[in-house]
């Protein structure tokens, strides 16, 4: 393990919060999202796999594209109505008080001329409009209809405009037609190699001394186990950290990890007796336990247990 030189994303990645891991198919995604932006390409499509990191993806490029000059609108399509919609378009990043959400629930039509003016505003000014819609494929018909408009209101100004459709991969063919027909790039984002858990364990598990806490074969069993979702390495990850911290145990090892994963899977769970003693504290064995991708669990001797607090949220 110690032969893989630690990565520091930051580095590679301006911006990028320091409780995030970057992996190579984390940054080519993102290379290929900033290539649409600065060729002013019309659409794209980013997928991949539920737990993979492309919301985290889709945050971070949002906060980059801002800081170079283009205006960014975030979508979520799941559940969103036409109104939920149409009030991003016309008043996000807008100064607090300009409009009031009352008033803009008034009329869809008040709704759109707000969209077309915003749209007008920004051609004029040269600025241009990036819209990442998160869950595409979980939208209905109206938001479908909806982007495809906006995305007409952009044609006689090409350039101006860049969709970017978010979906899981497995249900891509969920996406209307003439929206996949305007795609010009198709962005996959994989899930995290062996080789990226165990630069992600050496960057974020490491004791007092510089040692990594996963000893032996446990970053294999811990890829193995978590199937290499990013989402579920950090979950399993931090709570087999707490479940060492509270067996007093200074090192992380599979039989742990295994146990850790016995603790957390569906039916384990439903089980009401166990004939052994659970392995996580009773605040982690509770029905509701935190999620350490937005909140890392509490280490009582940091010290001994390393400095690792988990990565930003994959979703």
């Amino acid at each position: 393990m110690s032969s893989i030189s630690p990565r520091l994303p930051a580095a590679d990645l301006p911006g990028l919060p320091e409780t995030l891991y970057a992996s190579e198919a984390f940054e080519e995604s993102f290379a290929r999202m900033e290539f649409l932006v600065q060729n002013r390409k019309r659409c794209g499509l980013l997928v991949g796999g539920g737990g993979v990191g492309k919301s985290t993806l889709a945050a971070y490029a949002a906060r980059t594209f801002r800081r170079g000059g283009s205006e960014v609108v975030q979508l979520d399509l799941q559940a969103a109505t036409e109104i939920d919609i149409l009030t991003r378009l016309s008043i996000d990043r807008l100064p607090r008080g300009t409009r009031t959400f009352e008033s803009l629930r008034s009329a869809r039509f008040q709704l759109w001329r707000q969209v077309v003016d915003r749209c007008t505003e920004l051609r004029c000014q040269a600025i241009p409009l990036v819209i990442l819609a998160d869950h595409a494929d979980r939208a209905d018909d109206s938001s479908w209809s909806l982007l495809q408009r906006v995305v007409h209101l952009h044609e006689s100004t090409p350039g101006m405009l860049t969709l970017i459709l978010i979906a899981d991969h497995a249900r891509v063919e969920k996406l209307p037609p003439a929206l996949l027909e305007i795609c010009e790039l198709r962005i996959e984002l994989f899930a995290w190699t062996l080789e990226d858990v165990v630069r992600y364990l050496e960057q974020r598990y490491v004791n007092a001394s510089g040692t990594c806490l996963f000893h032996g074969d446990a970053a294999v069993r811990l890829w193995e186990l978590a199937n290499g979702s990013p989402r579920r390495i950090v979950q399993l990850a931090a709570l087999a950290q707490l479940a060492a911290c509270d067996q007093k145990q200074g090192w992380i090892g599979r039989e742990l990890l295994a146990e850790t994963f016995d603790e957390l899977s569906v039916p384990a769970a439903l089980v009401s007796h166990r004939s052994h003693r659970s392995v996580l504290p009773a605040a982690a064995s509770r029905p509701a336990v935190p999620n350490p991708a937005v909140s890392s669990p509490a280490v009582s001797n940091p010290a001994s247990l390393g400095q690792g607090d988990g990565a930003g949220a994959l979703r």
